[in-house]
């Protein structure tokens, strides 16, 4: 066993382009092993300057192709962990992760369960913006921002981006992850993960959205977050206290809508300008609703872990959540377990996005 696993460390030393899912620069490639009298085995690794903590990974295969081959087993904020008797058999891996780049601006979700109206749902640890991205965020990324005004409201770097369709906030992902150095988490067919290298037309055709995009969980780049994790981190996480909305029963606390913005400035406001929810996470009722990941379908009745939605597209459609300054009646647009969606490909002055990452 032990040497199993020093030549898988070894191949990822020697092999790093046979096996790039395994051999990313976040893997660990010192990781010693040792077996204890009660079964278990010792796993020991130095400790990696910038991680924020580690990830530890079992497989049935040395050298699995598939990240989703991989099977996590516990994240460890020091070196060194000792895997059960129980999952003995096999290879180990250890990877380590650091905090988002801009970590300040990112509230930590705990993983916990939930249910979300029809079943019980487990939402592993990940990182959420608190705040929807600004168009100086995205003007910083893609170079050009697309939120448009005739009387220029709502048009500022403070204020969130719209006019933006759920492919190109897919782009923006990948982007921002290459520009600071992550793993990006998007995929489109041959095309790799580089939108400079996408094909013409990938983000106005439906022809060309419709099964092209995957993604690689594992990656640690900037995505967007599934509707479960959405709808998880809105209800305020393992903090939760069952509000209607996203940190309160009073929409006017956390949530601008059309009563009290929208008939005034007819564009949303700028982002974190009412209360936050009980992670602190500002603008998940109101002001934008937000893309999600998810194709839309109805929920599974059994219960689920980090669920990423149906596989069979529906019509080029994808989830958005949350209510919008737009919402002339916020119940129920606003409420935390609001969904509706639209064309992968289309965009709306109501809508826009947010960012996570997994850890």
């Amino acid at each position: 066993m032990i040497w199993h696993i020093f030549v898988f460390a070894l191949l990822c030393l020697l092999a790093t382009a046979a096996y790039p899912q395994d051999c990313s620069p976040r893997t660990v490639v010192d990781l010693s092993t040792a077996l204890q009298a009660d079964g278990s085995v010792q796993l020991s690794w130095n400790p990696v300057p910038t991680a924020a903590g580690y990830k530890i990974y079992r497989s049935d295969q040395p050298n699995p192709a598939n990240a989703s081959d991989w099977t996590l087993l516990t994240r460890v904020t020091t070196p060194g962990y000792t895997a059960p008797a129980t999952s003995r058999q096999g290879f180990y891996r250890v990877t380590w992760f650091s905090l988002p780049p801009n970590a300040a601006d990112f509230a930590l979700v705990e993983g916990g369960t939930f249910n979300n109206g029809v079943s019980d749902v487990t939402i592993s640890t990940f990182y959420m913006s608190n705040h929807e991205v600004t168009q100086g965020e995205y003007q910083a990324v893609i170079g050009s921002n697309p939120s448009a005004h005739p009387n220029n409201w709502g048009i500022g770097a403070n204020f969130p981006v719209w006019y933006v369709s759920s492919v190109n906030a897919i782009a923006y992902c990948n982007s921002r992850s290459m520009q600071e150095g992550l793993t990006p988490c998007y995929n489109v067919l041959e095309y790799g993960t580089n939108p400079a290298n996408w094909p013409a037309g990938w983000n106005c055709d439906a022809t060309r959205v419709r099964y092209q995009f995957t993604c690689d969980w594992t990656a640690g780049g900037y995505r967007l977050p599934t509707e479960m994790e959405w709808q998880f981190a809105a209800r305020g996480g393992n903090l939760s206290h069952d509000y209607t909305y996203s940190g309160s029963n009073d929409i006017d606390q956390v949530g601008w809508y059309w009563g009290n913005w929208g008939y005034v400035f007819t564009a949303p406001h700028t982002v974190n300008g009412l209360e936050p929810n009980e992670l602190g996470i500002y603008d998940m009722s109101g002001n934008l609703c937000e893309w999600v990941w998810d194709i839309p379908g109805a929920y599974p009745t059994n219960p689920q872990t980090d669920p990423h939605g149906p596989t069979l597209d529906f019509m080029d459609q994808r989830c958005y959540r949350g209510g919008a300054w737009s919402s002339q009646n916020p119940n129920p647009s606003c409420y935390v377990s609001y969904r509706n969606w639209l064309p992968a490909h289309d965009s709306d002055i109501m809508i826009g996005f947010r960012v996570c990452i997994a850890p």
